[in-house]
């Protein structure tokens, strides 16, 4: 259980040793879960923080920016739906994962992610030919990091057959995030964990 806030040093080893090792980085997480209240509290604030960092990057790169407060809802939406997803999925193959270290997972993912956004906007803005590989290479990072979360969630060994069933759920939640964003009116932007989840 986790006794104290975690330091901004603190966040960043442990995002170097996620993206060196997920796997290692999610059994962290879950070996140090804060109370459910702190669960909510800390989920909240990474949805404060997306919706910062996709309005600073909408505003670089289109010049505009969507509404905060039907941003907000759909990103709360999308990372609550990932949760869930990760959670019911993978107990349907036979995990033992809990929903409250999938919500701190996806929290983790998306934190991670907000770093990834901002690099991006940069790259797009001093390279924007290489706009593709930019993105592209973000969308294999969060698979790959969506797929090593859940194996350690869950106890699966497979990373294999993981893939396969993040790659389908993938394929039914962006129909979903298509259509929750044209009901907000916002427009998906190129954060894989907003738009590839």
């Amino acid at each position: 259980m986790m006794t104290r806030l975690p330091s901004w040093g603190d966040l960043m080893a442990l995002m170097r040793i996620t993206l060196n090792d997920p796997r290692d980085g999610a059994a962290r997480i879950l070996g140090d879960m804060p109370p459910r209240e702190a669960q909510w509290l800390l989920f909240a604030l990474v949805v404060v923080l997306t919706v910062f960092a996709g309005e600073l990057a909408t505003l670089l790169l289109v010049g505009s920016a969507a509404s905060v407060i039907n941003l907000a809802a759909l990103q709360a939406g999308v990372f609550l739906l990932m949760a869930l997803a990760m959670y019911y999925v993978g107990r349907m193959f036979g995990g033992v994962g809990a929903f409250d270290g999938a919500l701190m997972l996806v929290a983790w993912l998306q934190f991670i992610f907000i770093f990834v956004q901002i690099a991006q906007v940069l790259l797009l803005v001093m390279l924007p030919l290489a706009g593709f590989l930019i993105v592209l290479f973000s969308v294999l990072l969060f698979l790959w990091l969506v797929v090593n979360f859940t194996a350690e969630l869950h106890g699966f060994q497979s990373l294999g057959w993981v893939l396969l069933g993040t790659i389908a759920v993938m394929i039914v939640a962006g129909i979903g995030v298509i259509a929750i964003s044209n009901a907000f009116g916002v427009e998906v932007m190129s954060n894989p964990a907003a738009a590839a989840s």
